[in-house]
């Protein structure tokens, strides 16, 4: 392990040498010297873009969970709006049925606001990848989602088990805080 670590430290002062040459014959531009500083983990700024992968790791995971029961109520009003299921036989008026039944589901204001709301916080997971490295954004963000889905669907009272549900939860929020530290 030792001789392992001491390889990786040689091939780090080796690419910085290197990297540092190259810098010096191409003046970087004040934003990229901006988004060299901000790249240290440790710094405020990593702690804020943290603090952003959480929230939105928050609002997916709670979206999530009310897309669904948004999603059943809309499944509800199909089946009982049509007694007898007409198969479109062409393939062009299956891409109609199935356009009509999206436009539908749109239309259903239960699934279309919670669904707008996980697009902001999508958009705005992708201005914290323009700061962050994706190998800490990601399992930060998709792990706070899976806790947040377990628990609001708990909280809108879909069938769960509750203690098997708080204990993946435990072991998510575990796994962020060692990802984090």
């Amino acid at each position: 392990m030792q001789a392992f670590t001491g390889h990786i430290s040689k091939r780090r002062r080796f690419v910085e040498n290197h990297v540092n040459d190259v810098t010096s014959l191409f003046p970087a531009s004040p934003k990229i010297q901006t988004a060299r500083a901000k790249s240290n983990f440790g710094e405020p700024e990593m702690i804020g873009d943290i603090e952003k992968m959480i929230a939105v790791g928050l609002v997916w995971g709670a979206t999530n969970a009310i897309m669904r029961r948004g999603a059943l109520i809309w499944d509800q009003k199909l089946r009982s709006s049509s007694t007898q299921p007409n198969k479109p036989s062409s393939l062009h008026q299956r891409l109609l049925a199935t356009c009509k039944n999206w436009f539908h589901l749109l239309l259903t204001w239960q699934y279309s606001v919670p669904f707008l709301i996980n697009l902001s916080a999508s958009a705005t997971f992708f201005a914290i990848l323009s700061n962050t490295p994706i190998s800490l954004a990601v399992p930060v963000t998709n792990a706070t989602t899976f806790a947040a889905t377990a628990v609001a669907a708990m909280l809108l009272g879909e069938e769960t088990r509750v203690g098997l549900a708080l204990l993946g939860t435990f072991f998510i929020v575990l796994g962020v805080w060692i990802c984090i530290m």
